[in-house]
């Protein structure tokens, strides 16, 4: 599904984003994110030069996993797995392969 508004557009607007994905975006935070279950997906800027932390090494999507619906922190940081990668398609995959059931 393609979105034509909402807090840091240009950061999905290139992007098939699966209507099952609830837009979490947040005018403070740095980049777009979205909730679907147990996973929260984020998504930055596809130039790094939009990106707030652009001299990093760090990829376009960032997913965490947490062990329950419940999205429970510890220490603030997720119970649970987190997944790094500049393809969309692999996020896609990733997240259905570890979503709560």
């Amino acid at each position: 599904m393609r979105y034509t508004k909402g807090d840091h557009l240009g950061c999905y607007k290139d992007l098939d984003i699966p209507k099952q994905w609830e837009n979490w975006s947040w005018k403070n935070d740095t980049m777009a994110s979205f909730k679907h279950k147990n996973t929260r997906i984020w998504i930055d800027y596809p130039n790094r030069k939009d990106r707030e932390y652009e001299d990093l090494d760090l990829r376009r999507f960032h997913v965490e996993i947490f062990e329950s619906k419940d999205w429970k922190y510890a220490d603030d940081e997720p119970i649970g797995k987190e997944y790094n990668t500049d393809s969309f398609e692999d996020v896609i995959k990733y997240v259905t392969k570890n979503i709560a059931k």
